[in-house]
Protein backbone atom coordinates (compact mmCIF):
# COMPACT_ATOMS: atom_id res chain seq x y z
CA UNK A 1 0.00 0.00 0.00
CA UNK A 2 1.34 3.39 -1.02
CA UNK A 3 0.22 6.59 0.70
CA UNK A 4 1.01 10.30 0.68
CA UNK A 5 0.87 12.44 3.84
CA UNK A 6 0.70 16.23 3.72
CA UNK A 7 -0.59 19.07 5.90
CA UNK A 8 -0.61 22.81 6.54
CA UNK A 9 -1.41 24.07 3.06
CA UNK A 10 -2.93 27.30 4.40
CA UNK A 11 -4.79 27.99 1.17
CA UNK A 12 -5.69 31.68 1.02
CA UNK A 13 -2.73 32.91 3.03
CA UNK A 14 -2.01 36.61 2.58
CA UNK A 15 1.72 37.30 2.81
CA UNK A 16 2.55 41.00 3.31
CA UNK A 17 -0.67 41.83 1.39
CA UNK A 18 0.29 39.42 -1.40
CA UNK A 19 -1.73 36.34 -2.30
CA UNK A 20 -0.10 32.89 -2.46
CA UNK A 21 -2.56 31.61 -5.08
CA UNK A 22 0.01 31.22 -7.86
CA UNK A 23 2.34 29.20 -5.61
CA UNK A 24 -0.46 27.04 -4.28
CA UNK A 25 -1.76 26.38 -7.79
CA UNK A 26 1.68 25.24 -8.92
CA UNK A 27 2.05 23.08 -5.82
CA UNK A 28 -1.31 21.38 -6.38
CA UNK A 29 -0.43 20.72 -10.03
CA UNK A 30 2.85 19.16 -8.88
CA UNK A 31 0.99 17.12 -6.29
CA UNK A 32 -1.39 15.65 -8.87
CA UNK A 33 1.61 14.58 -10.95
CA UNK A 34 3.30 13.13 -7.85
CA UNK A 35 0.25 11.09 -6.86
CA UNK A 36 0.11 9.68 -10.37
CA UNK A 37 3.85 9.06 -10.76
CA UNK A 38 4.14 7.26 -7.40
CA UNK A 39 0.90 5.30 -7.88
CA UNK A 40 -0.48 6.49 -4.53
CA UNK A 41 -3.70 4.81 -3.40
CA UNK A 42 -4.22 6.60 -0.05
CA UNK A 43 -4.04 10.37 0.52
CA UNK A 44 -3.80 11.86 4.04
CA UNK A 45 -4.13 15.55 4.93
CA UNK A 46 -3.37 16.32 8.59
CA UNK A 47 -5.09 19.70 8.93
CA UNK A 48 -4.94 23.42 8.16
CA UNK A 49 -6.31 23.10 4.67
CA UNK A 50 -7.13 26.80 4.74
CA UNK A 51 -5.40 29.75 6.38
CA UNK A 52 -8.62 31.32 7.61
CA UNK A 53 -11.89 29.88 8.96
CA UNK A 54 -13.76 31.87 6.31
CA UNK A 55 -11.74 31.02 3.17
CA UNK A 56 -11.93 33.10 0.03
CA UNK A 57 -13.71 31.95 -3.12
CA UNK A 58 -10.31 31.48 -4.75
CA UNK A 59 -9.17 29.21 -1.91
CA UNK A 60 -12.33 27.13 -2.25
CA UNK A 61 -11.79 26.88 -6.01
CA UNK A 62 -8.26 25.55 -5.47
CA UNK A 63 -9.50 23.01 -2.93
CA UNK A 64 -12.44 21.61 -4.89
CA UNK A 65 -10.56 21.62 -8.19
CA UNK A 66 -7.81 19.57 -6.54
CA UNK A 67 -10.37 17.12 -5.10
CA UNK A 68 -11.95 16.62 -8.52
CA UNK A 69 -8.61 16.17 -10.26
CA UNK A 70 -7.41 13.72 -7.60
CA UNK A 71 -10.57 11.64 -8.08
CA UNK A 72 -10.42 11.64 -11.88
CA UNK A 73 -6.70 11.88 -12.77
CA UNK A 74 -4.85 9.85 -10.13
CA UNK A 75 -4.91 6.27 -8.78
CA UNK A 76 -5.92 7.52 -5.30
CA UNK A 77 -8.74 5.30 -4.04
CA UNK A 78 -9.43 7.12 -0.78
CA UNK A 79 -8.44 10.40 0.84
CA UNK A 80 -8.82 11.35 4.51
CA UNK A 81 -8.73 14.95 5.73
CA UNK A 82 -8.86 16.39 9.26
CA UNK A 83 -9.53 19.93 10.43
CA UNK A 84 -6.67 22.01 11.82
CA UNK A 85 -6.77 24.98 14.17
CA UNK A 86 -7.02 27.40 11.21
CA UNK A 87 -9.98 25.54 9.70
CA UNK A 88 -13.65 26.12 10.50
CA UNK A 89 -15.15 22.88 11.77
CA UNK A 90 -18.66 24.08 10.83
CA UNK A 91 -17.63 24.92 7.27
CA UNK A 92 -15.80 21.64 6.76
CA UNK A 93 -18.82 19.73 8.08
CA UNK A 94 -20.86 21.36 5.32
CA UNK A 95 -18.34 20.07 2.75
CA UNK A 96 -18.49 16.46 4.00
CA UNK A 97 -21.29 15.18 1.70
CA UNK A 98 -19.49 16.55 -1.36
CA UNK A 99 -16.23 14.88 -0.34
CA UNK A 100 -18.00 11.57 0.21
CA UNK A 101 -19.00 11.55 -3.45
CA UNK A 102 -15.29 11.87 -4.30
CA UNK A 103 -14.20 8.94 -2.08
CA UNK A 104 -12.94 11.42 0.51
CA UNK A 105 -13.59 11.54 4.25
CA UNK A 106 -13.33 14.81 6.16
CA UNK A 107 -13.33 14.79 9.98
CA UNK A 108 -13.80 18.18 11.63
CA UNK A 109 -14.91 17.43 15.21
CA UNK A 110 -14.06 14.70 17.75
CA UNK A 111 -17.73 13.66 17.77
CA UNK A 112 -17.66 12.91 14.04
CA UNK A 113 -19.01 9.43 13.28
CA UNK A 114 -16.30 9.04 10.62
CA UNK A 115 -13.40 9.45 13.03
CA UNK A 116 -12.55 5.81 12.20
CA UNK A 117 -12.11 5.11 8.49
CA UNK A 118 -11.86 1.43 7.67
CA UNK A 119 -11.18 -0.88 4.73
CA UNK A 120 -10.14 -4.52 4.43
CA UNK A 121 -6.44 -3.79 4.99
CA UNK A 122 -6.54 -0.44 6.80
CA UNK A 123 -7.93 1.29 9.90
CA UNK A 124 -7.45 5.06 10.18
CA UNK A 125 -8.10 7.05 13.37
CA UNK A 126 -8.59 10.59 12.01
CA UNK A 127 -8.43 13.01 14.97
CA UNK A 128 -8.93 16.72 14.17
CA UNK A 129 -7.55 19.63 16.17
CA UNK A 130 -8.96 19.37 19.70
CA UNK A 131 -10.21 22.60 21.27
CA UNK A 132 -10.98 23.11 24.95
CA UNK A 133 -14.72 23.29 24.30
CA UNK A 134 -14.56 19.91 22.54
CA UNK A 135 -12.85 17.92 25.27
CA UNK A 136 -13.29 19.72 28.64
CA UNK A 137 -16.81 19.86 30.05
CA UNK A 138 -16.41 22.82 32.38
CA UNK A 139 -13.57 25.05 33.56
CA UNK A 140 -15.61 27.42 35.71
CA UNK A 141 -13.89 28.39 38.94
CA UNK A 142 -10.55 26.81 38.04
CA UNK A 143 -7.24 28.63 38.01
CA UNK A 144 -5.44 29.15 34.71
CA UNK A 145 -2.84 26.52 35.65
CA UNK A 146 -5.55 23.98 36.50
CA UNK A 147 -7.31 24.65 33.21
CA UNK A 148 -4.07 24.13 31.33
CA UNK A 149 -3.44 20.85 33.14
CA UNK A 150 -6.96 19.62 32.42
CA UNK A 151 -6.64 20.40 28.70
CA UNK A 152 -3.40 18.43 28.41
CA UNK A 153 -4.92 15.52 30.32
CA UNK A 154 -8.04 15.61 28.15
CA UNK A 155 -5.97 15.48 24.95
CA UNK A 156 -3.94 12.56 26.28
CA UNK A 157 -7.08 10.72 27.42
CA UNK A 158 -8.74 11.27 24.05
CA UNK A 159 -5.83 9.73 22.16
CA UNK A 160 -5.61 6.89 24.69
CA UNK A 161 -9.29 6.15 24.06
CA UNK A 162 -8.69 6.25 20.30
CA UNK A 163 -5.72 3.86 20.61
CA UNK A 164 -7.71 1.44 22.80
CA UNK A 165 -10.65 1.48 20.41
CA UNK A 166 -8.36 0.98 17.41
CA UNK A 167 -6.71 -2.02 19.08
CA UNK A 168 -10.15 -3.55 19.72
CA UNK A 169 -11.42 -2.89 16.19
CA UNK A 170 -8.28 -3.93 14.32
CA UNK A 171 -8.62 -7.06 12.22
CA UNK A 172 -5.72 -9.42 11.46
CA UNK A 173 -3.60 -8.00 8.67
CA UNK A 174 -4.91 -4.45 9.00
CA UNK A 175 -2.49 -1.52 9.26
CA UNK A 176 -3.50 1.19 11.74
CA UNK A 177 -2.83 4.86 11.00
CA UNK A 178 -3.47 7.73 13.41
CA UNK A 179 -3.88 11.31 12.23
CA UNK A 180 -3.62 14.39 14.42
CA UNK A 181 -3.20 18.15 14.36
CA UNK A 182 -1.40 19.07 17.56
CA UNK A 183 1.93 20.01 19.13
CA UNK A 184 4.05 17.11 20.42
CA UNK A 185 6.68 18.21 22.96
CA UNK A 186 9.68 16.81 21.13
CA UNK A 187 8.79 18.65 17.91
CA UNK A 188 10.77 21.63 16.57
CA UNK A 189 8.78 24.52 15.14
CA UNK A 190 9.55 26.21 11.83
CA UNK A 191 8.57 29.80 12.56
CA UNK A 192 5.04 30.82 11.56
CA UNK A 193 2.84 28.29 13.36
CA UNK A 194 0.01 30.11 15.08
CA UNK A 195 0.67 30.57 18.80
CA UNK A 196 -1.79 28.11 20.25
CA UNK A 197 -0.71 27.45 23.79
CA UNK A 198 0.92 28.88 26.90
CA UNK A 199 3.66 27.05 28.75
CA UNK A 200 3.10 23.37 27.98
CA UNK A 201 -0.61 23.76 27.22
CA UNK A 202 -1.65 21.35 24.49
CA UNK A 203 1.93 20.13 24.22
CA UNK A 204 1.64 16.39 24.66
CA UNK A 205 4.24 13.63 24.95
CA UNK A 206 4.91 11.34 22.00
CA UNK A 207 4.02 8.43 24.31
CA UNK A 208 0.31 9.09 23.57
CA UNK A 209 0.94 7.24 20.29
CA UNK A 210 1.40 3.57 21.31
CA UNK A 211 2.60 0.67 19.20
CA UNK A 212 -1.01 0.13 18.16
CA UNK A 213 -0.38 2.71 15.44
CA UNK A 214 1.76 1.60 12.51
CA UNK A 215 2.05 5.19 11.30
CA UNK A 216 1.13 8.58 12.82
CA UNK A 217 0.46 11.38 10.29
CA UNK A 218 0.78 14.73 12.06
CA UNK A 219 0.07 18.32 11.12
CA UNK A 220 0.41 21.78 12.75
CA UNK A 221 4.21 22.06 12.84
CA UNK A 222 5.54 23.42 9.55
CA UNK A 223 8.89 21.63 9.76
CA UNK A 224 9.27 18.09 8.41
CA UNK A 225 10.49 15.78 11.18
CA UNK A 226 10.26 12.39 12.82
CA UNK A 227 9.15 13.01 16.41
CA UNK A 228 11.59 11.83 19.07
CA UNK A 229 13.47 9.89 16.40
CA UNK A 230 10.50 7.58 15.76
CA UNK A 231 10.30 6.46 12.13
CA UNK A 232 6.54 6.12 12.23
CA UNK A 233 5.56 9.41 14.00
CA UNK A 234 5.96 12.13 11.38
CA UNK A 235 5.18 15.78 10.76
CA UNK A 236 5.05 16.33 7.00
CA UNK A 237 5.58 20.08 7.40
CA UNK A 238 4.17 22.79 5.14
CA UNK A 239 4.65 22.40 1.37
CA UNK A 240 5.68 26.03 0.89
CA UNK A 241 7.37 28.50 3.26
CA UNK A 242 4.68 30.46 5.08
CA UNK A 243 7.00 33.10 6.52
CA UNK A 244 10.54 34.35 5.99
CA UNK A 245 11.47 32.39 9.12
CA UNK A 246 10.69 29.18 7.22
CA UNK A 247 12.90 29.88 4.20
CA UNK A 248 15.70 27.57 5.41
CA UNK A 249 13.32 24.73 6.35
CA UNK A 250 12.83 21.88 3.81
CA UNK A 251 9.35 21.79 2.32
CA UNK A 252 7.69 18.71 0.90
CA UNK A 253 5.32 15.78 1.42
CA UNK A 254 5.71 12.27 2.82
CA UNK A 255 5.53 9.22 0.56
CA UNK A 256 4.99 6.00 2.48
CA UNK A 257 4.92 2.39 1.39
CA UNK A 258 4.19 -0.93 3.04
CA UNK A 259 5.64 -3.50 0.71
CA UNK A 260 5.39 -7.02 2.14
CA UNK A 261 6.71 -5.69 5.43
CA UNK A 262 5.44 -4.71 8.84
CA UNK A 263 7.64 -1.59 8.73
CA UNK A 264 6.60 1.39 6.67
CA UNK A 265 9.19 2.81 4.29
CA UNK A 266 9.20 6.62 4.42
CA UNK A 267 10.51 9.03 1.78
CA UNK A 268 10.45 12.82 1.96
CA UNK A 269 9.57 14.29 -1.43
CA UNK A 270 10.82 17.87 -1.79
CA UNK A 271 8.36 20.31 -3.33
CA UNK A 272 9.98 22.50 -6.01
CA UNK A 273 10.51 26.13 -5.03
CA UNK A 274 7.95 27.94 -7.15
CA UNK A 275 8.79 31.38 -5.80
CA UNK A 276 12.11 32.49 -4.38
CA UNK A 277 11.77 33.80 -0.82
CA UNK A 278 15.04 35.12 0.49
CA UNK A 279 16.34 36.87 3.60
CA UNK A 280 19.27 39.23 3.00
CA UNK A 281 21.33 40.78 5.78
CA UNK A 282 24.15 43.32 5.74
CA UNK A 283 25.02 46.96 5.31
CA UNK A 284 23.18 49.01 2.71
CA UNK A 285 26.01 48.51 0.21
CA UNK A 286 26.10 44.75 0.86
CA UNK A 287 22.35 44.51 0.46
CA UNK A 288 22.43 46.44 -2.81
CA UNK A 289 25.08 44.07 -4.11
CA UNK A 290 23.03 41.03 -3.05
CA UNK A 291 19.84 42.43 -4.61
CA UNK A 292 21.61 43.17 -7.89
CA UNK A 293 22.80 39.54 -7.96
CA UNK A 294 19.25 38.16 -7.81
CA UNK A 295 18.09 36.17 -10.86
CA UNK A 296 15.67 38.10 -13.05
CA UNK A 297 14.38 35.30 -15.26
CA UNK A 298 12.05 33.52 -12.81
CA UNK A 299 8.37 32.91 -13.58
CA UNK A 300 7.28 34.38 -10.26
CA UNK A 301 8.99 37.48 -8.91
CA UNK A 302 11.20 36.83 -5.85
CA UNK A 303 10.05 38.16 -2.48
CA UNK A 304 12.80 39.56 -0.29
CA UNK A 305 13.31 40.47 3.37
CA UNK A 306 16.16 42.92 4.00
CA UNK A 307 17.80 43.17 7.43
CA UNK A 308 19.80 46.39 7.41
CA UNK A 309 22.73 46.49 9.84
CA UNK A 310 22.14 50.05 10.99
CA UNK A 311 20.46 51.79 13.96
CA UNK A 312 17.69 53.07 11.68
CA UNK A 313 16.53 52.84 8.09
CA UNK A 314 15.65 56.05 6.27
CA UNK A 315 13.14 56.56 3.47
CA UNK A 316 15.99 57.08 0.99
CA UNK A 317 17.49 53.68 1.83
CA UNK A 318 14.09 51.99 1.47
CA UNK A 319 13.53 53.58 -1.94
CA UNK A 320 17.03 52.70 -3.13
CA UNK A 321 16.66 49.05 -2.15
CA UNK A 322 13.18 48.72 -3.63
CA UNK A 323 14.21 50.33 -6.93
CA UNK A 324 17.19 47.99 -7.18
CA UNK A 325 14.90 45.02 -6.54
CA UNK A 326 12.40 46.19 -9.16
CA UNK A 327 15.22 46.21 -11.74
CA UNK A 328 15.63 42.46 -11.02
CA UNK A 329 11.89 41.79 -11.21
CA UNK A 330 11.86 41.25 -7.43
CA UNK A 331 9.87 42.76 -4.57
CA UNK A 332 11.20 43.71 -1.15
CA UNK A 333 8.35 42.99 1.24
CA UNK A 334 10.18 43.66 4.51
CA UNK A 335 12.93 46.07 5.50
CA UNK A 336 14.05 46.41 9.10
CA UNK A 337 17.10 47.58 10.97
CA UNK A 338 19.16 45.21 13.14
CA UNK A 339 21.99 46.14 15.45
CA UNK A 340 22.74 42.78 17.04
CA UNK A 341 24.84 39.93 15.73
CA UNK A 342 23.13 37.43 13.41
CA UNK A 343 20.85 35.13 15.38
CA UNK A 344 20.74 37.19 18.56
CA UNK A 345 17.41 38.83 17.74
CA UNK A 346 15.78 35.41 17.77
CA UNK A 347 16.95 34.69 21.30
CA UNK A 348 15.33 37.83 22.69
CA UNK A 349 11.87 36.40 22.46
CA UNK A 350 10.63 34.27 25.36
CA UNK A 351 9.43 30.75 24.76
CA UNK A 352 5.84 31.02 23.56
CA UNK A 353 3.51 28.05 23.38
CA UNK A 354 -0.04 27.02 22.78
CA UNK A 355 -3.36 29.72 23.02
CA UNK A 356 -5.92 28.62 20.50
CA UNK A 357 -6.88 25.63 22.63
CA UNK A 358 -7.80 28.02 25.46
CA UNK A 359 -11.17 29.67 25.95
CA UNK A 360 -11.09 33.52 25.75
CA UNK A 361 -11.98 33.76 29.46
CA UNK A 362 -8.86 31.76 30.31
CA UNK A 363 -6.70 34.08 28.23
CA UNK A 364 -8.22 37.13 29.93
CA UNK A 365 -7.39 35.76 33.38
CA UNK A 366 -3.88 34.78 32.32
CA UNK A 367 -3.17 38.27 30.98
CA UNK A 368 -4.53 39.92 34.14
CA UNK A 369 -2.24 37.74 36.28
CA UNK A 370 0.80 38.54 34.14
CA UNK A 371 0.06 42.30 34.27
CA UNK A 372 -0.52 42.28 38.02
CA UNK A 373 -4.07 43.63 37.74
CA UNK A 374 -5.89 43.44 41.08
CA UNK A 375 -9.32 41.85 41.56
CA UNK A 376 -11.18 45.17 41.69
CA UNK A 377 -9.74 46.32 38.38
CA UNK A 378 -10.32 42.88 36.88
CA UNK A 379 -14.02 43.13 37.71
CA UNK A 380 -14.29 46.42 35.80
CA UNK A 381 -12.25 45.17 32.85
CA UNK A 382 -14.18 41.91 32.68
CA UNK A 383 -17.39 43.80 31.86
CA UNK A 384 -15.79 45.45 28.81
CA UNK A 385 -14.01 42.23 27.88
CA UNK A 386 -17.29 40.32 27.73
CA UNK A 387 -18.88 43.07 25.61
CA UNK A 388 -15.97 42.92 23.14
CA UNK A 389 -16.02 39.12 23.13
CA UNK A 390 -19.76 39.05 22.40
CA UNK A 391 -19.31 41.40 19.42
CA UNK A 392 -16.43 39.28 18.08
CA UNK A 393 -18.46 36.07 18.39
CA UNK A 394 -21.44 37.66 16.64
CA UNK A 395 -19.20 38.83 13.77
CA UNK A 396 -17.64 35.37 13.54
CA UNK A 397 -21.06 33.72 13.38
CA UNK A 398 -22.09 36.04 10.55
CA UNK A 399 -18.85 35.30 8.68
CA UNK A 400 -19.36 31.53 8.92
Amino acid sequence: MKFLHTSDWHLGQVFFDRTRTEEHQRFLNWLIDTLRDHQVSLFLHAGDIFDHPNPSHESLRLFFTFLHRMATETPVERSVWIAGNHDSAALLQAFAPILTALNATLVSTPEDENIFVESDDLLIAAVPFLRERDIVQSSAGLSVEERERRIIEAIEQFYQHIATTAAQRKSPGQKVIAMGHLFVRAAKTAGSERIVHIGNLGSVPSAIFPDTFDYVALGHIHRYQHVAGATEIVYSGAPIPLSFDEVAVPHGVIFGNWQNSNTVEIEFLTVPQFRLLKVLRGTVDQLLEAVEALPNDLELSPWISCLVEAPAVGIDVIETLRNAAADRNAEILQIQSVTDRPGEHIDRFPQLDLIAALQPETMFEKLCEERGIDKKQQKILRKYFHQALQRAQEQSAVAE
